[in-house]
């Protein structure tokens, strides 16, 4: 049986974290690997190629950005020798409002990864909440506020359009996840209650989303044979 070996590099989004609670002082998370984006797609894979055994990492960590990915790619990602990477980088850097040194933090990972021979997918983010929701957690107001500056004030999607110029730049695949956020907030769906946090964590069921649109990527590609 064909064996394919899939990793997912990401932050909190691709780890599966849906809320960050605070108890007795201290953050948790509540994290849902079953649930994430991940996971669904290899369900997807799974079902599609019956003869294809898949093994699949997930390296996503909330909190991180690129300096963090930066530290651990060689660990989380080139040593395991991945048949296909997702590549998912774009909420934890934003408020830096820098989009030139987003572009060349990426270079520094994408190098790597065209050195090693890796089949790439880039996958843009979710939109995050474009308003101050009422049952926002008060410890997290001024976090809604700046990511409602954000993007509202045009900084994730500029983010975006670099993301894509990058990923096609190195010949790299790219799924516009974003693109299909900001559609849905064209058709006038209210993307901020399509937070689970209210902030930048998807809900479960927009996993799918993302899970829908890499399958397509994969398939429409050819990147793995029947």
């Amino acid at each position: 049986m064909e064996k394919k070996k899939i990793v997912f590099f990401g932050d909190s989004v691709t780890q599966g974290c849906f809320e960050i609670l605070r108890e007795n002082g201290e953050f948790k998370l509540i994290v849902d690997q079953p649930s994430c984006y991940g996971e669904k797609l290899t369900s997807l894979l799974k079902n599609r190629y019956k003869n294809v055994q898949f093994e699949t990492v997930n390296s996503g960590i909330s909190g991180d950005g690129l300096i963090e990915a930066e530290a651990r790619v060689d660990r989380d990602v080139i040593a395991h020798k991945p048949d296909i990477l997702i590549f998912c980088f774009m909420l934890n850097n934003m408020s830096r409002r820098d989009t030139e040194w987003y572009g060349e933090h990426l270079e520094v990972l994408f190098d790597k990864f065209k050195s090693a021979g890796i089949t790439t997918i880039v996958m843009s983010s979710n939109m995050v909440n474009k308003y101050v929701a009422p049952d926002t957690p008060e410890v997290h107001i001024e976090m809604a506020k700046d990511l409602v500056e954000c993007q509202n004030g045009g900084v994730l999607d500029s983010y975006a359009e670099k993301l894509k110029k990058e990923a096609e730049k190195y010949g790299f695949y790219f799924v516009d996840a974003y693109g299909a956020w900001k559609k849905l907030d064209s058709y006038g769906i209210d993307t901020t209650m399509l937070l689970s946090n209210r902030l930048n964590h998807p809900t479960r069921k927009m996993h799918w989303l993302f899970a829908d649109m890499l399958f397509d990527c994969i398939e429409k590609n050819h990147l793995i044979e029947k």
